[in-house]
C-alpha cells in the first residue's frame, strides 16, 4: 500500500524508515527546545496556571499572577515563556496584544486567550506561529493566529492532539519551489475545530503543487460549525483550495465559500476518507464541483418562509431565513438545530418589492435562522421577499389584502391656495392606488356661483388629475367635490364621505410703480420709461403700447425690454422738452408668465424738462470798468451742462475770439479767459442755441448774448 501526503509517495515498506526519521527529527527538537531554555533566563517556578501579558509583563516573572504584584511576581511576556514554565497539563491564560512568536509547544497544555480578536499569535511572515510536538495534547482557545510563513503548515505544524476553540485562522502562508502545503494547518496528528474562522490563507508552490490552502491533513481531523472562507491553492496542479486530505476529515455545519483551487475548489480528497455531509457550500445548488473524492451530499440549504403569509394593509409578518435543511438535490428535509447548525453569525440580506418593507435589511444567523419583519403597504397584491447568502437567493410571497378606503394624503393646488395658474392641472393624491367608481360624481366648479367647469380626468397609480377643457377664469374661486364611492381602492372600497378642496386662481399681473411717476414733470429728454409689475411679466401676444404726446397724439417711435417684472420703454430719440407725453399699455398689451393679461388700460402720464433760462450775469450786461481777470459767470434758473458740440464765443468789439475755459457748478457756467483781458475793450458773449442744457438734456432755444467793457487802468 502507498500513502501520499501532497505529491509525495511514502510506500509501507520505508514507513519504517519514515518513523525512524520522526524520532530524529524529534529528537532534534527536543534537544533544541532544551538548549533555548538552558540559554533563557527562565526565573520562575512551573505552577498550574500561569499567566501572559506582552504588555505588561517580563519573562523573568514568576507568571502565578496576572498582574504584577511586586518583586518577581507577575505575568510572563511571551507565550512560549509560558508554555515552557507552566506544569505539564497545566493553563496559559493570555491577555489581549500581539505576540510576535514562533511558539513550540513541548507539553500537554490548555492556552487560553482573553478573546478571539484581541489576543494575536502574529508569525510576522518569518516562520510558523504554532508548532506542536509528537505525542501531546494541546486545547486552544479564543485566539488569532495570522501571518505565518512557511513551507508546510504556514500557521500551524500539528503532530499531537490538538483541540482548536473559537479561533481565526487568518492570512499564513505555506510556500516552497515544489510543494507547499497547508497554508494554515498541516496536520500529522489529531485536529478538532469548533466554531473557528479559517480564512485569506495560501499554499502557494513556485513551481509544482500548492495543496490544502487551508489544511493539509495526514491524519485526522474533525471540524464543527466553521467558517472556512478565500483559502487559495495555487502553483502547478494546485489541489484543495480549503482542504487536501491523505487521512480522515470529519467537516459537518461548516461554511465554505470561496475557496479556489484547479482541482476541489473546497476539498480535495487524494488518499482517505472526507465526510463533508451537512455543509453550506455558499448556494443552494449541487457543489459536486468543488470536491474531488468527497462526500457530501447532503447539504445545508437555505429556505425562506413568511408567517403570516396573508395579511392587510399596514400588518405585518414574520420573515425566516432558515438553513436547517438538508438537500440530497431531489428533496428538501429539516434539520434539527439541536443536533447541529450553519455557524451563528453568517450575515443574511433581506429585501421586498415596493407593496412593502422589510426592517431591518439584514440579520445575523442564530440556531440556524436569521429574521426579519415585513410591514405591508397600502396597496394590495402579492409582495416578494427576498433573502440572500453568498450565492444563494431565495424568496417567498405575501398576500396583502386592502381592507380601508383610500384616503387624501395631498393636492395640487393645496387646499385654498392663491394665484393658481389658470391652466392648472388639479392633482389628488391618495394614500394608495385607486380607480373611478361606477358612474363617479366628481364636481369642478366656481365657489360662488356654483358655475360646472367641463373637465377630464385621469388616474395614474395612486394620483387622479382632473384636466379643465378649458382655461380657468382669473382671479376666480374654484371648488373641486370627489362625492362618496367616486373614486375606489382597486378592491371596490370608495370614499366614505365626500373629500372637497378650494383654490383661487391668479390675478392679472399690477403696475406697481412707475419711472417717471404719473403726472412727473422735469423729467429727462432722454428718459428710459420703467413700469414695474407685481409679478413677473411679459409681452402679449401681438401687444399694443402707446408712447406719444399728450396734446397732438403725435407717436413716439420706442423699443420695449423685459427684465422679471419691469417693463423698459426706450424711445428711439431724446424727447421734446418741455412736452407732455402719454403711455397706454393696452389690455392684454403685458400678462404674468400663465398668460394672464391686463384686464383694461394702463396710462401714466408725464412732461419733460424746460430749457435752462439765464437769470443774471457777471459782470452784468453792458456793464463797464470790469477787471481785466474778470471770470465770466452766466447762473441759469436750474441745473445745466454743456450740450454735445457746444458753440459758445467770446470776442472783442473787433470780432477776435479771446480762448477760455469753461467750469460748471449747479446752476452756473464759467467762462476763464485763457489770458487778461484787453484795456479799455469791450467784450460778446454768445451762448449759441443747445451749447447748455439742462441736467434732462433740454437745450437753449435761442441764442443768448451778454457784452461788457473792462477797465481803462
Amino acid at each position: 500500500m502507498e500513502r501520499f501526503i501532497g505529491q509525495y509517495k511514502f510506500s509501507i515498506d520505508n514507513r519504517r524508515n519514515y518513523d525512524n526519521l520522526i524520532v530524529f527529527a524529534v529528537v532534534i527538537t527536543l534537544l533544541g527546545v532544551i538548549f533555548a531554555l538552558g540559554m533563557g533566563n527562565v526565573s520562575a517556578a512551573p505552577g498550574d496556571t500561569i499567566y501572559v501579558n506582552n504588555a505588561t509583563g517580563n519573562d523573568d516573572y514568576d507568571g502565578i499572577s496576572a498582574t504584577w504584584v511586586g518583586g518577581m511576581v507577575g505575568p510572563k511576556a511571551t507565550i512560549q515563556n509560558g508554555t515552557n514554565t507552566v506544569d505539564d497539563n497545566g493553563r496559559v491564560n493570555v491577555a489581549d496584544g500581539t505576540y510576535n512568536e514562533h511558539i513550540t509547544i513541548n507539553k500537554n497544555v490548555t492556552l487560553l486567550g482573553q478573546s478571539q480578536i484581541g489576543t494575536i499569535i502574529d508569525g510576522t511572515a518569518s516562520g510558523r506561529p504554532l508548532i506542536i510536538t509528537p505525542g501531546l495534547t494541546v486545547n486552544l482557545t479564543n485566539f488569532t493566529i495570522q501571518n505565518g510563513n512557511a513551507d508546510s503548515g504556514g500557521g500551524i505544524y500539528n503532530e499531537g492532539t490538538v483541540i482548536i476553540n473559537n479561533c481565526t485562522i487568518r492570512q499564513n502562508i505555506a510556500q516552497a519551489y515544489y510543494n507547499a502545503m497547508g497554508g494554515a494547518i498541516f496536520n500529522l496528528g489529531t485536529i478538532t475545530l469548533n466554531d473557528c474562522t479559517i480564512t485569506q490563507n495560501t499554499a502557494n508552490s513556485f513551481s509544482y503543487s500548492g495543496s490544502g490552502g487551508a489544511i493539509i491533513n495526514a491524519g485526522s481531523v474533525t471540524i464543527n460549525s466553521c467558517i472556512i472562507t478565500q483559502n487559495t491553492a495555487q502553483g502547478g496542479s494546485s489541489s484543495g483550495g480549503a482542504i487536501f486530505n491523505n487521512g480522515n476529515v470529519l467537516a459537518h455545519y461548516n461554511v465554505f465559500n470561496g475557496n479556489t483551487a484547479l482541482t476541489g475548489a473546497a476539498i480535495s480528497n487524494y488518499y482517505g476518507y472526507v465526510d463533508a455531509q451537512y455543509n453550506w457550500w455558499g448556494s443552494n445548488v449541487d457543489p459536486s464541483s468543488q470536491f474531488y473524492g468527497v462526500l457530501y451530499n447532503p447539504w445545508l440549504y437555505m429556505t425562506i418562509k413568511a408567517t403570516p403569509n396573508n395579511i392587510n394593509n399596514g400588518e405585518t409578518s414574520q420573515i425566516i431565513a432558515s438553513f436547517n435543511n438538508l438537500f440530497d438535490g431531489t428533496t428538501v428535509t429539516d434539520l434539527i438545530p439541536t443536533i447541529g447548525h450553519i455557524p451563528d453569525g453568517i450575515l443574511v440580506n433581506f429585501s421586498s418589492d415596493a407593496l412593502g418593507t422589510v426592517n431591518p435589511l439584514s440579520g445575523t444567523t442564530i440556531n440556524g435562522i436569521a429574521s426579519t419583519t415585513f410591514t405591508a403597504g397600502l396597496n394590495p397584491g402579492i409582495s416578494t421577499i427576498t433573502s440572500s447568502v453568498d450565492a444563494a437567493t431565495v424568496t417567498t410571497g405575501v398576500t396583502i389584502n386592502e381592507n380601508v378606503p383610500p384616503l387624501v394624503t395631498s393636492t395640487s393646488p393645496v387646499n385654498n391656495a392663491l394665484n393658481v395658474v389658470v391652466n392648472k392641472v388639479i392633482q389628488i393624491t391618495f394614500d394608495r392606488n385607486i380607480q373611478l367608481g361606477t358612474n363617479p360624481w366628481i364636481e369642478l366648479k366656481t365657489s360662488s356661483s356654483g358655475t360646472a367647469v367641463p373637465y377630464t380626468t385621469n388616474i395614474v397609480g395612486n394620483v387622479l388629475s382632473i384636466t379643465p377643457n378649458s382655461l380657468l377664469a382669473v382671479g376666480t374661486s374654484y371648488s373641486v367635490i370627489l362625492h362618496s364611492n367616486s373614486v375606489i381602492n382597486l378592491v371596490g372600497i370608495g370614499l366614505a364621505a365626500p373629500y372637497t378642496t378650494r383654490f383661487t386662481t391668479e390675478t392679472p399681473p399690477v403696475v406697481t410703480s412707475t419711472s417717471p411717476v404719473n403726472n412727473a414733470f422735469n423729467v429727462a429728454l432722454n428718459k428710459v420709461i420703467q413700469i414695474t409689475f407685481d409679478k413677473a411679466i411679459q409681452l402679449g401676444t401681438n401687444p399694443w403700447i402707446e408712447l406719444k404726446t399728450s396734446n397732438s397724439g403725435t407717436i413716439v417711435p420706442y423699443t420695449t425690454n423685459i427684465i422679471g417684472n419691469v417693463l423698459s420703454i426706450t424711445p428711439n430719440s431724446l424727447l421734446n422738452a418741455g412736452t407732455k407725453y402719454t403711455v397706454i399699455l393696452h389690455s392684454n398689451s403685458i400678462t404674468d408668465m400663465q398668460g394672464n393679461g391686463l384686464n383694461t388700460p394702463y396710462t401714466t402720464i408725464f412732461t419733460t424738462t424746460l430749457p435752462p433760462v439765464v437769470t443774471s450775469t457777471s459782470p452784468m450786461n453792458n456793464e463797464v470798468n470790469v477787471a481785466v481777470n474778470k471770470v465770466i459767470q452766466i447762473n441759469f434758473s436750474k441745473a445745466i451742462q454743456l450740450g454735445t458740440n457746444s458753440w459758445i464765443e467770446l470776442k472783442n468789439q473787433y470780432g477776435q475770439i479771446k480762448p477760455y475755459t469753461t467750469s460748471i457748478n449747479g446752476n452756473t457756467l464759467n467762462i476763464t479767459a485763457n489770458a487778461a483781458f484787453a484795456r479799455g475793450t469791450t467784450y460778446t458773449v454768445i451762448l449759441h442755441s443747445n451749447s447748455v442744457t439742462s441736467t434732462g438734456g433740454a437745450g437753449l432755444t435761442t441764442p443768448y448774448t451778454t457784452k461788457f467793457t473792462t477797465t481803462t487802468t
